[in-house]
């Protein structure tokens, strides 16, 4: 039995897997695949079983035990049947994915319709068709990139001008994974709407500089500025607008040197020095605005703080005279 395999849409518009020939075959029904129209197809092969989706859903599954694994190391080809003469794929390819996993449904539908912007487990081959112009000149491209490796795909027979024979738009059907990048403000205190985000960066818009230890989805401005949050999601990138506070400190030159700490890092117990005795409410915020431990209308020289309840981490003290004046530390709890 011959050694090749192929995946296919076939003459009656149905999709398909043979492998050798006639040693393991799996087909679906004719007419499934509508032409003039993107449709997402897929093929898992898993411990004998093979599985063919369209658009996400199961259309056919069955025994391939006798798959045939070829003995040489024959190029794989994108677009034509291999070997045994010509046999072209007559359509537009975009998107194509290999695999070393048996990727189940669930996965298959949540990605078929998402461009992958970085490494991705199991995924050993990536053809996102994008290094050319849609429908324009490209007569000097001679690959496709492989994102994943250096295998890129070399192109052959192909007139890369004008709107068939060459690079066309995808339409809608490739969308980038949606990141929320807005910003929700109450006071000092910013808030990514996104919180499904895999990482987030707080960065100073002045000088796109990151903020030391400010990785989560909540953010407390210590200085008036320009704020703006780096969010990562599936391996893409994308910055929120940057966001003027300038609520912190107000007239805090003049309060600047009324207070200070006895030491930061704390440990459980420190101290607030009260320079002029005078009388304010005292409250330590986590990062995500919580408040944690709080103090009213206390005029003591030194004002005791005992945070034996509270976990490390970064926390604000936010000190407020009665007659308005605000001063921020931002502290470490050890």
């Amino acid at each position: 039995v011959g050694s090749r395999n192929t995946f296919m849409v076939n003459s009656s518009r149905g999709l398909g897997f043979i492998s050798g020939g006639t040693n393991a075959n799996l087909n679906t029904s004719s007419g499934l695949i509508q032409t003039n129209q993107w449709t997402h197809v897929a093929f898992v092969l898993n411990n004998g079983t093979g599985y063919l989706y369209i658009n996400g859903v199961q259309s056919v599954t069955g025994s391939l035990s006798s798959v045939n694994t070829p003995a040489g190391n024959t190029n794989l080809i994108i677009g034509e049947r291999i070997p045994g003469g010509s046999v072209p794929f007559s359509g537009g390819i975009d998107e194509l994915r290999i695999w070393n996993v048996a990727r189940t449904q669930a996965e298959i539908v949540a990605n078929m319709n998402v461009e992958f912007c970085g490494p991705t487990p199991g995924l050993v081959a990536h053809f996102n068709m994008n290094n050319g112009i849609a429908g324009g000149n490209n007569t000097s491209i001679i690959k496709v990139f492989n994102s994943v490796n250096s295998g890129d795909g070399i192109l052959s027979n192909f007139a890369l001008t004008g709107t068939s024979s060459n690079f066309n738009s995808p339409g809608s059907a490739i969308q980038l994974p949606l990141i929320d990048t807005t910003i929700s403000q109450n006071g000092v205190n910013l808030m990514a709407n996104d919180t499904t985000a895999d990482r987030y960066q707080w960065i100073d818009c002045s000088n796109n500089t990151v903020i030391i230890g400010d990785t989560t989805s909540s953010f407390i401005a210590t200085a008036n500025g320009n704020y703006a949050v780096v969010l990562s999601k599936n391996g893409c990138s994308d910055t929120s607008g940057c966001i003027q506070i300038i609520g912190v400190g107000i007239d805090e030159t003049q309060t600047a040197n009324n207070f200070y700490l006895s030491q930061n890092p704390v440990q459980e117990r420190f101290q607030l020095i009260n320079k002029n005795s005078v009388k304010v409410n005292v409250s330590i915020r986590s990062i995500t605005g919580s408040i944690v431990y709080k103090k009213l209308q206390v005029s003591d020289h030194k004002i005791d703080f005992n945070l034996s309840d509270v976990k490390t981490g970064i926390y604000i003290l936010t000190v407020e005279e009665l007659g308005g004046l605000i001063q921020n530390f931002k502290i470490i709890k050890q």
